[in-house]
């Protein structure tokens, strides 16, 4: 009896140790987890910077807040200069720097309504008597007017301003509207600095490109890379620079010193053409990895100002998330086009420090749709695991492009590893093209235009 006692310890210690194996080699511990609402005023929309002390600071949404993980609760906070606010980095002395996101002129609607009679009427007094054999006189009309914008579009902001200018001295009110825009523009074309500690705002260094959603990048010296974005067509204000293709400016790289507060314009080695910024990562190196939106990547070495060449990552990239290991976890389908309909079916891990993929099939616990238009959300947990949320529902049932969109609230985690799945408990609201960010206490802030907030408590 006793040799048989002994035999079934042995065995249920076999069993414990694989159980123990199991749990430690799955993407998540069998643990309880759930998503807690949060009483708020606002659907958060906006670009979320985590803060030295843990605060989440949002901007380029309708407003500026601040969310405290103490208190779960958020608080407003004053715009700098009335301008719109992209997205910032935080520097090493726990600063964060915006670059300005105004990028048109400071003229309206209302403003052109004051002269576009006029001006149209004087345009086409010019070719009245050179209206083509067999042409009508509406159609002549409606070419003189557009040969007239056409003509507009094409000065410079000096010569705009003389045009417009005098209605604008009978008008004060809308001069003074004017005013303020001018004013705000010109600000725009700084560098502005948020101190948290004080709750304050500071204007810093002029900036040589004027663009909006460009990518920030703390270097390893504690520099800032500016880099991308979408730049405006037209740009001859004496406060700019002069007229180039959009392409050429957005790939321009700036430097910005916080010693000198002053951006420093490199010369280019690279243009981007019509390809367009995804994401990058600062490597260990000081290398910059940047993705681009057609499947591309690149480095850049901000020591010598030089450029990898162009390769060419061979999967569909439907979403993708940088890990903190500097791996691209990408979400692929087998077809390119972003907006195809179809469901996620290959996990690739790609090394970028290698340059090696890994590809295993997307184990999901529910489909997930591959249409970039309403795709789900992916934040990295504290524990390397990946938290999915969200999505289209049922993307194979909607057969055309302007059917109703079906949101889930389903959430899972997978290991980036391996690929394997678990599934949590439902999310309070069903959210597509949502957003996150991981607490420093593990938790993860989920929010989007449509739905209050909600916390996923591990």
């Amino acid at each position: 009896m006793k040799k048989n006692k002994k035999s079934n310890n042995n065995k249920f210690s076999i069993v414990i140790i694989l159980l123990i194996f199991i749990i430690v080699s799955s993407p998540a511990v069998f643990a309880t987890s759930s998503f807690k609402k949060i009483n708020s005023d606002y659907n958060i929309t906006g670009n979320p910077v985590k803060l030295n002390d843990g605060k989440i600071l949002f901007t380029g949404g309708i407003k500026n807040l601040i969310f405290d993980p103490k208190s779960d609760n958020f608080q407003e906070i004053e715009k700098p200069n009335s301008i719109s606010l992209y997205k910032g980095v935080v520097l090493k002395d726990g600063k964060v720097l915006f670059v300005g996101a105004v990028t048109e002129y400071p003229i309206t609607a209302e403003i052109e309504k004051l002269f576009a009679a006029d001006f149209e009427r004087e345009e086409i007094s010019k070719t009245v008597l050179e209206r083509p054999v067999g042409v009508s006189i509406k159609d002549y009309r409606d070419q003189q007017k557009k040969a007239a914008w056409d003509k507009y579009l094409g000065l410079t902001y000096e010569e705009r301003e003389k045009i417009f200018m005098p209605y604008l001295e009978k008008n004060p009110e809308i001069l003074k509207k004017y005013n303020r825009m001018i004013d705000t523009y010109k600000n725009s074309m700084y560098g502005q600095l948020y101190d948290p500690v004080t709750n304050t705002w500071s204007r810093t260094g002029k900036i040589n490109v004027r663009r909006k959603a460009q990518n920030l990048y703390l270097l390893n010296d504690g520099k800032v890379l500016i880099i991308g974005g979408i730049t405006p067509r037209k740009e001859n204000l004496k406060i700019g620079i002069d007229d180039k293709s959009m392409g050429e400016r957005a790939s321009k790289i700036e430097i910005y010193d916080p010693k000198s507060k002053s951006f420093e314009l490199k010369d280019n080695t690279k243009e981007f053409g019509f390809f367009m910024l995804l994401d990058g990562t600062v490597l260990k190196d000081n290398r910059v990895f940047l993705l681009f939106r057609d499947g591309t990547y690149m480095f850049y070495d901000p020591q010598t100002n030089t450029y990898s060449e162009y390769k060419k990552i061979p999967y569909p990239i439907k979403k993708h998330i940088i890990l903190s290991n500097k791996k691209l976890l990408i979400f692929s389908s087998p077809y390119r086009s972003a907006l195809s309909e179809t469901n996620i079916d290959k996990i690739i891990l790609f090394d970028i420090n290698k340059e090696e993929y890994k590809e295993y099939d997307a184990l999901f616990a529910e489909s997930r749709g591959g249409n970039s238009n309403f795709i789900f959300d992916v934040a990295e947990l504290k524990d390397g695991n990946v938290l999915v949320i969200g999505g289209e529902k049922n993307i194979e049932k909607r057969k055309r492009i302007g059917d109703r969109i079906e949101a889930t609230n389903s959430a899972e985690i997978i290991n980036p590893m391996n690929g394997t799945s678990i599934k949590l408990l439902k999310m309070n609201y069903p959210r597509v093209n949502s957003d996150s960010i991981v607490l420093d206490d593990g938790r993860v802030l989920i929010f989007d235009r449509n739905n209050n907030p909600e916390l996923y408590v591990p």
